[in-house]
């Protein structure tokens, strides 16, 4: 996919434009200006203890959460307080942990499995910026990966919007570099939120109304 060399400044935030499909955002309030709204936000309040996501998927809204790839047994649970680590803004949140593969040892990944695809993701990150530093692989329903976003600071929101929609299945957390044994990138992540693509009778439906606004015109 080629990608672009710019920058445009929206409601005072920098927001990159990643590719010819994907603009990136690291303000959460010029994400939502430019989707119109989330179809799903998740803060994990309604996790009342901790819960593992390292052997199964766990159900939360809009996307099932799990890990992936080889288990070190470490962080990927939801964490209520009293936390473990302090990596979060201070509420229930995602404590997650990805490691880059090594001879013999496949990656560790964090995958959000959304219940339908998206074109837009976001959500909200503590401490990111470590060792081996954070990616987010946008996976469509066939398991193919669309584009590879470089998640830059690690403490703050980062999202996407692509345009035209790209059906994204589940957006995969990597690590991006290889540091060596167990020293991945762990981090808290909070406030996941993402816009369904539009089904294609509801897509219909706005051509049509663009079609009577033209003819009234």
């Amino acid at each position: 996919m080629k990608r672009l060399c710019g920058v445009m400044l929206v409601l005072g935030v920098f927001v990159t434009v990643a590719s010819a499909d994907i603009t990136e955002y690291t303000s959460r309030a010029a994400w939502e200006a430019a989707v119109g709204s989330a179809d799903f936000v998740e803060d994990f309040a309604g996790f009342s203890v901790d819960t593992d996501f390292k052997y199964m998927v766990v159900d939360c809204n809009g996307f099932g959460i799990t890990q992936t790839g080889y288990d070190y047994a470490f962080r990927n649970f939801i964490d209520v307080p009293p936390f473990t680590y302090t990596d979060n803004g201070g509420t229930t949140h995602a404590s997650s942990y990805v490691n880059h593969a090594e001879t013999g040892i496949d990656a560790t990944n964090v995958e959000m499995r959304f219940d339908m695809p998206v074109f837009a993701w976001g959500a909200r990150f503590y401490g990111a910026a470590g060792l081996e530093l954070l990616d987010a692989q946008l996976v469509d329903s066939g398991g193919a990966v669309l584009d590879t976003l470089q998640i830059l600071n690690g403490d703050s929101f980062f999202g996407f919007v692509s345009d035209p929609m790209m059906d994204v299945a589940t957006v995969r957390l990597v690590a991006r570099n290889l540091s060596g044994g167990s020293g991945g990138e762990g981090f808290g992540m909070d406030d996941v939120m993402g816009a369904y693509v539009p089904e294609p009778a509801s897509l219909s439906l706005l051509a049509l109304g663009g079609l009577v606004l033209l003819r009234r015109r």
